[in-house]
């Protein structure tokens, strides 16, 4: 990676009034008992990648550009738990989905890959939330890449949640805990990796999902 490209993911993050230990609190990090493996881990510095080799759960569900079927046929799906009033990992989520889109534009493979945001907040988001947070997060790329936004009723993105093991927990002070991570499928809907961010390393996590997307991008 060249120095210009690891300054703008820096400044980027350097602008997130975040707080890691809040997230921690919240639930990050947290997985599901459907996806507990008693597979290896790959380990990259502090990041964490689980590997899986098991068919991705299929769901035809309301997105923000329309009905839309999990995971894209013929292309890398990499599932996000997000919400937009999160106050802390979905934003560095997002921060390192951009870098890699960044990357997947100047090298010609934005194409190959589609980012689907798994809205965590069912009761109180709404896919207007949402779009207005993808504009201010991902700026002109919008334009160049794929991002939809899958947004249900609450038993439908509850169907979603159990089928993925993804943990949401709708708490008491209207946050939500839940599962932050990445959840990359292959071409042929393989649910392949999931991986584990190291928080106080965004820019080594968000390394480490270039490699994995750009891995299964280049299987073909």
């Amino acid at each position: 990676m060249d120095a210009k490209t690891k300054t703008i993911l820096v400044a980027a993050l350097a602008g997130l009034a975040v707080s890691i230990s809040v997230g921690y609190v919240l639930g990050a990090g947290m997985i599901g008992p459907k996806l507990e493996s008693n597979r290896p881990a790959e380990v990259y510095g502090t990041v964490s990648v689980s590997n899986w080799n098991k068919p991705a759960p299929v769901f035809t569900v309301n997105s923000t550009v329309g009905p839309v079927t999990i995971p894209i046929e013929g292309k890398v799906t990499v599932l996000v738990p997000q919400y937009v009033r999160c106050p802390d990992i979905c934003h560095l989520e997002s921060q390192m989905m951009v870098y890699v889109m960044n990357r997947s534009v100047q090298e010609g493979w934005a194409d190959e890959v589609v980012w689907v945001t798994v809205e965590v907040d069912p009761w109180d988001g709404s896919p207007e939330m949402a779009v207005e947070y993808q504009k201010r997060v991902a700026k002109d790329l919008l334009d160049k890449v794929n991002w939809i936004w899958l947004f249900d009723s609450v038993e439908k993105m509850q169907e979603i949640y159990d089928a993925y093991g993804i943990y949401v927990e709708k708490t008491e002070s209207g946050l939500v805990n839940h599962f932050g991570g990445f959840l990359i499928i292959d071409k042929d809907g393989v649910l392949r990796y999931i991986v584990h961010p190291d928080w106080r390393r965004v820019y080594d996590t968000a390394q480490v999902l270039y490699d994995k997307v750009l891995e299964l991008v280049e299987e073909g």
